[in-house]
């Protein structure tokens, strides 16, 4: 019964264990979604503030 019973307390903390991976894992993924959805929208507001500039710049040209 005594073995019966550590065996089991074996086999949860190797589930959780292994839940616990599952979570970083997951986290990691959400992570790097979250870093790239950052990069993408820098890019972005990068090349609007470029637009704006050369936009004001040629506008100044014109005058």
């Amino acid at each position: 019964m005594g073995l019966e019973k550590a065996s089991q307390g074996t086999i949860e903390s190797a589930r959780s264990q292994v839940d616990s991976l599952d979570d970083i894992e997951e986290m990691r993924v959400l992570l790097k979604n979250v870093i790239s959805a950052h990069d993408t929208l820098k890019q972005r507001l990068e090349d609007k503030l470029t637009n704006m500039t050369n936009y004001m710049a040629l506008s100044k040209k014109g005058q």
